[in-house]
Protein backbone atom coordinates (compact mmCIF):
# COMPACT_ATOMS: atom_id res chain seq x y z
CA UNK A 1 0.00 0.00 0.00
CA UNK A 2 1.61 3.92 -0.59
CA UNK A 3 2.21 6.35 1.68
CA UNK A 4 -0.63 8.68 2.72
CA UNK A 5 -0.14 12.15 4.08
CA UNK A 6 -1.45 12.75 6.93
CA UNK A 7 -2.62 16.06 9.55
CA UNK A 8 -0.86 16.83 12.11
CA UNK A 9 -4.32 16.18 13.76
CA UNK A 10 -4.58 12.70 12.65
CA UNK A 11 -1.49 11.54 14.76
CA UNK A 12 -2.64 9.86 17.54
CA UNK A 13 -1.37 11.11 20.81
CA UNK A 14 -0.58 13.96 19.78
CA UNK A 15 -0.82 17.40 21.91
CA UNK A 16 -2.01 20.77 21.36
CA UNK A 17 1.50 21.86 21.38
CA UNK A 18 3.01 19.14 19.44
CA UNK A 19 1.29 19.95 16.67
CA UNK A 20 2.14 23.38 16.37
CA UNK A 21 5.63 22.37 16.47
CA UNK A 22 5.20 20.62 13.57
CA UNK A 23 3.06 22.77 11.69
CA UNK A 24 5.54 25.72 12.86
CA UNK A 25 6.60 27.89 9.48
CA UNK A 26 9.84 28.91 11.06
CA UNK A 27 12.07 28.49 14.23
CA UNK A 28 10.41 31.67 15.76
CA UNK A 29 6.75 30.31 15.35
CA UNK A 30 8.52 26.95 17.39
CA UNK A 31 9.83 29.24 19.89
CA UNK A 32 6.54 30.50 20.44
CA UNK A 33 4.72 26.94 20.50
CA UNK A 34 7.16 25.95 23.11
CA UNK A 35 6.37 29.67 24.76
CA UNK A 36 9.97 30.32 24.55
CA UNK A 37 9.80 33.79 23.02
CA UNK A 38 12.98 35.50 22.51
CA UNK A 39 16.04 34.97 24.72
CA UNK A 40 15.94 38.98 25.67
CA UNK A 41 12.64 38.25 27.26
CA UNK A 42 13.93 35.27 29.14
CA UNK A 43 14.78 35.63 32.93
CA UNK A 44 18.07 34.57 32.45
CA UNK A 45 17.08 30.92 33.46
CA UNK A 46 16.89 28.61 30.22
CA UNK A 47 16.26 25.07 32.50
CA UNK A 48 12.91 24.73 30.14
CA UNK A 49 14.89 23.53 27.43
CA UNK A 50 18.32 22.85 28.65
CA UNK A 51 19.82 21.52 32.05
CA UNK A 52 21.19 23.87 34.79
CA UNK A 53 24.79 22.70 34.32
CA UNK A 54 24.59 23.53 30.52
CA UNK A 55 23.40 26.70 31.43
CA UNK A 56 26.17 27.72 33.49
CA UNK A 57 28.69 26.75 31.08
CA UNK A 58 27.48 27.63 27.66
CA UNK A 59 25.73 30.74 28.23
CA UNK A 60 25.96 34.01 29.94
CA UNK A 61 22.50 34.90 32.61
CA UNK A 62 21.24 38.16 31.79
CA UNK A 63 22.77 40.63 34.42
CA UNK A 64 20.36 43.54 35.83
CA UNK A 65 23.55 46.14 35.50
CA UNK A 66 24.08 45.50 31.49
CA UNK A 67 19.83 45.37 31.17
CA UNK A 68 20.11 49.02 32.43
CA UNK A 69 22.69 49.76 29.93
CA UNK A 70 20.85 48.46 27.26
CA UNK A 71 18.14 50.22 28.09
CA UNK A 72 19.93 53.67 27.70
CA UNK A 73 19.58 55.83 24.80
CA UNK A 74 21.75 58.73 22.94
CA UNK A 75 24.67 59.27 21.27
CA UNK A 76 28.29 61.07 21.78
CA UNK A 77 27.38 60.19 25.61
CA UNK A 78 29.92 58.83 28.46
CA UNK A 79 28.37 56.16 31.13
CA UNK A 80 29.92 55.18 34.34
CA UNK A 81 27.76 52.96 37.10
CA UNK A 82 26.71 55.40 39.62
CA UNK A 83 25.14 52.66 41.98
CA UNK A 84 23.71 48.70 41.37
CA UNK A 85 21.47 48.62 38.48
CA UNK A 86 21.90 52.30 37.29
CA UNK A 87 23.95 54.66 35.12
CA UNK A 88 24.46 57.84 34.57
CA UNK A 89 26.09 60.20 32.41
CA UNK A 90 29.91 61.70 32.59
CA UNK A 91 29.71 65.56 32.53
CA UNK A 92 32.65 66.64 30.09
CA UNK A 93 34.07 69.20 31.78
CA UNK A 94 34.71 72.97 30.23
CA UNK A 95 38.33 72.81 27.72
CA UNK A 96 37.37 69.07 27.14
CA UNK A 97 35.19 67.25 23.74
CA UNK A 98 33.74 64.26 23.55
CA UNK A 99 32.56 63.47 19.80
CA UNK A 100 32.74 60.02 17.82
CA UNK A 101 33.94 58.33 20.76
CA UNK A 102 37.03 60.72 20.82
CA UNK A 103 37.83 62.31 24.37
CA UNK A 104 39.69 65.66 23.47
CA UNK A 105 41.21 69.05 24.70
CA UNK A 106 39.03 71.86 22.92
CA UNK A 107 41.39 74.92 24.56
CA UNK A 108 38.82 75.81 26.80
CA UNK A 109 37.84 79.52 27.70
CA UNK A 110 41.39 80.26 29.71
CA UNK A 111 42.83 83.74 29.11
CA UNK A 112 40.59 85.63 26.65
CA UNK A 113 42.40 89.24 27.18
CA UNK A 114 45.98 90.03 27.98
CA UNK A 115 46.46 93.89 28.74
CA UNK A 116 43.62 93.97 26.34
CA UNK A 117 44.83 92.00 23.62
CA UNK A 118 43.55 88.69 22.25
CA UNK A 119 45.02 87.71 19.75
CA UNK A 120 45.65 83.21 19.75
CA UNK A 121 49.16 83.96 20.21
CA UNK A 122 50.84 86.50 21.99
CA UNK A 123 54.87 86.76 22.87
CA UNK A 124 57.04 88.84 25.03
CA UNK A 125 59.91 91.82 24.20
CA UNK A 126 61.95 94.29 25.98
CA UNK A 127 62.59 97.55 25.34
CA UNK A 128 64.12 101.29 25.88
CA UNK A 129 61.60 104.00 25.26
CA UNK A 130 59.97 106.65 26.81
CA UNK A 131 60.54 108.39 29.87
CA UNK A 132 59.65 105.15 32.93
CA UNK A 133 59.10 101.02 33.05
CA UNK A 134 56.24 100.51 31.42
CA UNK A 135 54.45 97.83 29.51
CA UNK A 136 53.21 98.37 25.76
CA UNK A 137 51.07 95.59 23.72
CA UNK A 138 50.43 95.82 20.11
CA UNK A 139 49.83 93.24 17.72
CA UNK A 140 49.90 90.23 19.91
CA UNK A 141 53.78 91.31 21.53
CA UNK A 142 53.87 92.45 24.52
CA UNK A 143 56.91 95.08 25.43
CA UNK A 144 58.47 95.99 28.62
CA UNK A 145 59.88 99.08 28.07
CA UNK A 146 63.35 99.95 30.55
CA UNK A 147 64.53 103.02 29.41
CA UNK A 148 68.63 104.30 30.36
CA UNK A 149 68.28 106.70 33.23
CA UNK A 150 68.60 109.95 32.55
CA UNK A 151 67.78 113.88 34.08
CA UNK A 152 64.33 113.31 32.34
CA UNK A 153 64.30 109.48 32.42
CA UNK A 154 63.97 106.66 35.05
CA UNK A 155 65.00 103.67 33.70
CA UNK A 156 68.29 101.55 34.01
CA UNK A 157 71.92 102.53 35.15
CA UNK A 158 73.86 101.17 32.22
CA UNK A 159 77.67 100.71 31.57
CA UNK A 160 77.62 103.80 29.44
CA UNK A 161 78.20 107.50 30.04
CA UNK A 162 74.72 108.72 32.03
CA UNK A 163 73.46 111.97 33.59
CA UNK A 164 71.18 110.50 37.04
CA UNK A 165 68.93 113.07 38.49
CA UNK A 166 67.74 112.84 42.25
CA UNK A 167 68.79 112.34 45.76
CA UNK A 168 70.83 108.82 45.95
CA UNK A 169 71.69 107.76 49.39
CA UNK A 170 74.00 104.81 49.82
CA UNK A 171 74.70 102.63 52.44
CA UNK A 172 77.71 101.25 51.42
CA UNK A 173 80.60 102.53 49.93
CA UNK A 174 81.16 103.79 46.64
CA UNK A 175 84.61 102.03 44.58
CA UNK A 176 85.85 103.98 42.11
CA UNK A 177 88.65 102.57 39.95
CA UNK A 178 91.55 104.13 38.34
CA UNK A 179 90.75 105.47 34.40
CA UNK A 180 93.65 105.94 32.17
CA UNK A 181 96.04 104.28 34.20
CA UNK A 182 98.60 102.49 33.37
CA UNK A 183 98.79 100.37 36.73
CA UNK A 184 95.99 98.49 38.10
CA UNK A 185 94.61 98.03 41.89
CA UNK A 186 94.91 100.12 44.46
CA UNK A 187 91.72 101.47 46.06
CA UNK A 188 90.69 101.08 49.37
CA UNK A 189 87.85 98.63 51.44
CA UNK A 190 87.17 100.23 55.20
CA UNK A 191 84.86 101.91 56.18
CA UNK A 192 81.98 103.74 54.38
CA UNK A 193 82.36 106.26 51.52
CA UNK A 194 84.14 106.46 47.90
CA UNK A 195 87.42 105.01 47.29
CA UNK A 196 89.43 106.19 44.22
CA UNK A 197 92.61 105.11 42.53
CA UNK A 198 95.63 107.92 42.58
CA UNK A 199 92.45 110.69 42.57
CA UNK A 200 89.60 112.58 41.58
CA UNK A 201 89.42 115.78 39.54
CA UNK A 202 85.62 117.31 40.16
CA UNK A 203 84.25 120.76 38.85
CA UNK A 204 81.84 122.70 41.08
CA UNK A 205 79.83 124.69 39.17
CA UNK A 206 76.39 125.83 40.25
CA UNK A 207 74.60 129.22 41.42
CA UNK A 208 76.43 132.11 40.97
CA UNK A 209 79.33 130.34 39.28
CA UNK A 210 80.55 131.82 35.86
CA UNK A 211 82.80 129.23 35.30
CA UNK A 212 83.63 125.77 36.90
CA UNK A 213 85.88 125.57 39.20
CA UNK A 214 88.08 122.18 39.72
CA UNK A 215 89.29 120.30 42.82
CA UNK A 216 91.66 117.62 42.60
CA UNK A 217 92.52 114.66 45.21
CA UNK A 218 95.13 113.16 44.61
CA UNK A 219 96.30 109.91 46.12
CA UNK A 220 99.19 109.11 44.15
CA UNK A 221 102.11 107.26 45.70
CA UNK A 222 105.33 107.90 43.99
CA UNK A 223 108.43 109.22 45.01
CA UNK A 224 108.17 112.58 46.87
CA UNK A 225 104.66 112.87 46.35
CA UNK A 226 102.14 112.70 49.52
CA UNK A 227 98.06 112.69 49.53
CA UNK A 228 96.78 116.13 48.21
CA UNK A 229 93.64 117.62 47.93
CA UNK A 230 94.17 120.68 45.61
CA UNK A 231 91.80 123.45 45.03
CA UNK A 232 91.55 126.74 42.33
CA UNK A 233 93.59 129.88 43.50
CA UNK A 234 90.08 131.76 43.95
CA UNK A 235 88.76 129.36 46.03
CA UNK A 236 88.14 128.91 49.65
CA UNK A 237 87.31 126.33 52.37
CA UNK A 238 84.44 127.41 53.78
CA UNK A 239 82.50 126.12 57.16
CA UNK A 240 78.76 126.73 57.61
CA UNK A 241 76.27 125.64 60.15
CA UNK A 242 74.48 122.27 59.62
CA UNK A 243 70.83 123.45 58.04
CA UNK A 244 72.21 125.66 55.74
CA UNK A 245 75.34 123.16 54.23
CA UNK A 246 73.59 122.92 50.38
CA UNK A 247 70.86 125.15 50.16
CA UNK A 248 73.19 128.21 50.70
CA UNK A 249 75.45 128.44 47.93
CA UNK A 250 77.48 130.74 49.11
CA UNK A 251 80.33 130.90 51.50
CA UNK A 252 79.88 130.61 55.27
CA UNK A 253 81.05 132.51 58.33
CA UNK A 254 84.22 131.07 58.60
CA UNK A 255 86.15 131.04 55.17
CA UNK A 256 90.39 129.87 54.57
CA UNK A 257 91.47 130.62 51.80
CA UNK A 258 94.80 131.86 49.19
CA UNK A 259 95.93 135.37 49.54
CA UNK A 260 99.48 134.57 47.15
CA UNK A 261 101.57 132.03 46.77
CA UNK A 262 102.81 130.33 50.04
CA UNK A 263 100.32 132.84 51.93
CA UNK A 264 97.36 131.33 53.47
CA UNK A 265 94.67 133.85 55.05
CA UNK A 266 91.32 133.83 57.26
CA UNK A 267 88.92 136.38 55.65
CA UNK A 268 85.77 137.12 55.17
CA UNK A 269 84.86 140.78 53.58
CA UNK A 270 85.04 143.26 56.63
CA UNK A 271 84.78 140.84 59.22
CA UNK A 272 87.25 141.23 61.90
CA UNK A 273 88.84 137.11 62.43
CA UNK A 274 90.35 135.64 65.05
CA UNK A 275 92.72 133.03 65.27
CA UNK A 276 93.12 130.46 68.61
CA UNK A 277 95.19 127.64 69.39
CA UNK A 278 94.10 126.09 72.95
CA UNK A 279 95.85 124.46 75.48
CA UNK A 280 92.93 122.44 77.20
CA UNK A 281 89.57 122.21 75.84
CA UNK A 282 86.42 120.59 76.99
CA UNK A 283 83.28 123.08 75.83
CA UNK A 284 82.97 125.93 74.32
CA UNK A 285 83.05 127.91 78.09
CA UNK A 286 85.66 125.78 79.51
CA UNK A 287 88.88 125.84 78.11
CA UNK A 288 92.61 127.73 77.50
CA UNK A 289 93.55 129.16 74.43
CA UNK A 290 96.31 131.51 72.69
CA UNK A 291 94.37 133.99 70.41
CA UNK A 292 94.94 136.56 67.79
CA UNK A 293 92.82 138.51 67.32
CA UNK A 294 91.11 141.78 65.59
CA UNK A 295 88.95 144.09 67.35
CA UNK A 296 88.26 147.86 66.90
CA UNK A 297 91.14 148.32 63.90
CA UNK A 298 92.93 146.75 66.84
CA UNK A 299 95.20 143.60 66.75
CA UNK A 300 95.75 141.71 70.33
CA UNK A 301 97.86 138.77 70.96
CA UNK A 302 96.60 137.41 74.41
CA UNK A 303 95.59 134.12 76.42
CA UNK A 304 91.96 133.71 77.57
CA UNK A 305 90.19 131.43 79.39
CA UNK A 306 86.77 129.89 79.65
CA UNK A 307 83.89 131.25 81.09
CA UNK A 308 83.38 128.29 82.63
CA UNK A 309 86.82 126.57 83.41
CA UNK A 310 90.31 126.64 82.41
CA UNK A 311 92.76 129.00 83.80
CA UNK A 312 94.25 132.16 82.30
CA UNK A 313 98.02 131.39 81.24
CA UNK A 314 100.86 133.48 80.91
CA UNK A 315 102.25 134.73 77.39
CA UNK A 316 105.96 134.50 76.61
CA UNK A 317 107.59 135.80 73.90
CA UNK A 318 111.01 133.81 73.36
CA UNK A 319 112.04 130.58 75.08
CA UNK A 320 115.36 131.51 75.60
CA UNK A 321 118.00 134.21 76.36
CA UNK A 322 119.26 133.33 72.69
CA UNK A 323 115.93 133.96 71.17
CA UNK A 324 116.66 136.40 68.42
CA UNK A 325 114.03 139.41 69.13
CA UNK A 326 113.26 143.02 67.03
CA UNK A 327 110.08 145.69 66.90
CA UNK A 328 109.75 148.08 64.28
CA UNK A 329 112.06 146.97 61.82
CA UNK A 330 115.16 146.51 63.92
CA UNK A 331 117.39 143.62 63.10
CA UNK A 332 116.38 140.49 65.65
CA UNK A 333 118.91 140.08 68.41
CA UNK A 334 119.51 138.25 71.32
CA UNK A 335 118.46 138.96 74.81
CA UNK A 336 120.79 142.47 75.73
CA UNK A 337 123.63 142.18 78.73
CA UNK A 338 122.01 143.11 82.03
CA UNK A 339 122.57 146.71 82.97
CA UNK A 340 125.20 147.39 85.64
CA UNK A 341 123.46 149.27 88.69
CA UNK A 342 125.22 152.62 89.67
CA UNK A 343 127.29 152.92 92.28
CA UNK A 344 130.17 154.75 94.14
CA UNK A 345 130.24 159.23 93.77
CA UNK A 346 129.15 161.49 96.49
CA UNK A 347 126.73 162.30 93.95
CA UNK A 348 124.58 159.90 91.43
CA UNK A 349 125.06 162.56 88.66
CA UNK A 350 127.46 160.62 86.85
CA UNK A 351 126.60 157.10 87.74
CA UNK A 352 123.08 157.76 86.72
CA UNK A 353 123.83 159.09 83.32
CA UNK A 354 126.20 156.11 82.57
CA UNK A 355 123.53 153.28 83.74
CA UNK A 356 120.86 155.33 81.70
CA UNK A 357 123.21 155.65 78.87
CA UNK A 358 123.58 151.55 79.19
CA UNK A 359 119.54 151.01 79.42
CA UNK A 360 119.15 153.48 76.06
CA UNK A 361 121.57 151.29 74.11
CA UNK A 362 119.62 147.83 75.44
CA UNK A 363 116.63 149.85 74.34
CA UNK A 364 117.92 150.74 70.91
CA UNK A 365 119.46 147.06 70.25
CA UNK A 366 115.77 145.71 70.79
CA UNK A 367 114.38 148.13 68.36
CA UNK A 368 111.61 150.07 71.24
CA UNK A 369 113.30 153.34 70.71
CA UNK A 370 115.24 155.00 67.99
Amino acid sequence: MGIEALLSTQIIDTTTVGRAVMTAVDAAAARTALGLGTLATQSGTITDYLTTAAAATTYQPLDADLTALAALSGTNTIYYRSAANTWSSVTIGTGLTFSGGTLAASGGSGISSLNGLTDATQTFAAGTSGTDVAWVSSAGVHTLNIPSASATARGLVTTGTQTITGAKTFSSKITVPATGQASTGGVGNAGNGIDFYEGILVYITGRGLSQRYPVYITGNSSAGSVPTVKLASDCVISWESATDVGANPSPGPLQLGRWANDHLTQRRGTNAQTFSVTNTYASDSSFERASISWSGNVCTITTEKGSAGGTLRGLKIGDASTALLGFYGATPVDRPDTVADPSGGGTIDTEARTAINAIIDRLQELGLIA
